[in-house]
């Protein structure tokens, strides 16, 4: 009876382990997205910016005709 309950007691552990390793890699994954939607976000923004300096840009040119 005393191996059943060792064998029990070390495939829980084994088991709350196998748990822990899947939210560790879930929470990872989770920040990874984060950080990912964020550095988007930050490009969005650089190339309206670029944008934005483009036209300026085309509109102080416009003065030189050639």
């Amino acid at each position: 009876m005393s191996d059943i309950n060792d064998l029990i007691a070390t495939s829980s552990q084994e088991q709350l382990s196998v748990t822990e390793d899947i939210a560790r890699s879930t929470n990872e994954t989770l920040m990874l997205v984060h950080d990912n939607a964020q550095a988007v976000e930050d490009s969005k923004q650089a190339s309206e910016e670029l944008a934005r300096l483009a036209v300026l840009q085309k509109s102080e040119m416009s003065f030189f005709k050639i």
